[in-house]
C-alpha cells in the first residue's frame, strides 16, 4: 500500500469514527449541567474538498436523517466558518468527561454508509479538538439560541500571567456590564499549531453584529482608567505568543439540539 492510499484509509476512519461513533458524546447536558462544572467540548474541523461544500452538506443532512430514523440520541452543532482559507465546518459537541467516550452508539454503527459513501469522499482533511469549558471566566450559560459566534484564539507564552490577565479582565467586565458576556474554553489536547484558550462571543444572528459594541479594553478604560488599561494590554503582549479570530454560522438544518 503507497503512503496516498494510506492517508485516504486513514481519513476516511477518522471522519467514519466521528459520525458512527457520534452518540459517545451526549449533549443533552450541554453547557449548563445545573452545576456550571467544566465540560468537555469536542471539536471535528472538516477541510471540505473545492467544488464539494454542497455534497458534503447533503451527506451531513443523510446520515442525520438516517441517525435520527435509527432514535439515536446525540445531540450536536455543525458551524460553517464563514472566513480564511478554504470550505471549512465545525461538527461540536458537549460531554461530562473522558469516561462517555467509552459508550456505543447503535444508530451511529446502522448510519455507516452514509458517512462512508456521502460525507468521506468530500472532505480534504479532519482535525480533532478537544477543550474544558471554564466557567469561572464565563457568562452564565443561557437557553438562547445563538446562530452566529465570533471565536478568538490564543496560544499563550506565559501561562500564569495570561490567567491573571484574563481572570481580571473579566471580572472588570462583570461589574460593569453585570456579566462576563463570553464564554471560554481550555484546551485539552492540541499540536505545535493549535490554540491554549478560545473565547467565544454569541450573536443571535449576522445582523446583531451590526450593533455598536464596546470592546473589553473601552470597558476596562472607563472601569479602571488609561493607565491600568495600559498595564493590562501589557501584560497581554508578554502573555500571548498568537491570537486569530474566525467568525461561524450555524447550520440549523444540519445540526441536532435534540429540540425538534
Amino acid at each position: 500500500m503507497n503512503m496516498i492510499q494510506s492517508a485516504s484509509k486513514f481519513l476516511m476512519a477518522t471522519v467514519l469514527m466521528m459520525f458512527v461513533s457520534a452518540g459517545m458524546q451526549n449533549v443533552a447536558l450541554a453547557q449548563d449541567n445545573g452545576e456550571n462544572e467544566p465540560m468537555l467540548l469536542s471539536i471535528t474541523e472538516f477541510h471540505v474538498k473545492i467544488g464539494k461544500s454542497l455534497a458534503f452538506e447533503e451527506g451531513v443532512k443523510a446520515w442525520k436523517d438516517c441517525y435520527l430514523g435509527k432514535e439515536g440520541e446525540w445531540t450536536w452543532n455543525v458551524w460553517d466558518r464563514i472566513n480564511g482559507e478554504g470550505s471549512v465546518y465545525y461538527l461540536t459537541s458537549y460531554t461530562a468527561g473522558w469516561g462517555d467516550m467509552d459508550r456505543q452508539d447503535e444508530a451511529g454503527m446502522n448510519c455507516y454508509r452514509q458517512a462512508r459513501e456521502l460525507i468521506m469522499p468530500n472532505v480534504e482533511k479532519a482535525v480533532d479538538h478537544y477543550a474544558y469549558t471554564l466557567p469561572e471566566w464565563s457568562r452564565t450559560p443561557s437557553d438562547q439560541q445563538n446562530t452566529v459566534v465570533d471565536v478568538s484564539y490564543f496560544r499563550v507564552k506565559d501561562y500564569p500571567l495570561f490567567n491573571e490577565l484574563a481572570s481580571t479582565v473579566m471580572n472588570i467586565i462583570e461589574e460593569e456590564t453585570g456579566s462576563k458576556r463570553t464564554m471560554w474554553y481550555r484546551a485539552a489536547t492540541g499540536g505545535p499549531n493549535s490554540f491554549h484558550y478560545m473565547n467565544v462571543y454569541a450573536y443571535e444572528n449576522m445582523a446583531a453584529m451590526d450593533e455598536p459594541m464596546d470592546s473589553a479594553w473601552q470597558i476596562v478604560e472607563a472601569a479602571e482608567g488609561e493607565e491600568r488599561m495600559r498595564e493590562l494590554q501589557e501584560d497581554y503582549k508578554n502573555s500571548v505568543e498568537n491570537s486569530w479570530t474566525y467568525i461561524f454560522h450555524l447550520m440549523e438544518d444540519l445540526s441536532h439540539s435534540g429540540d425538534e
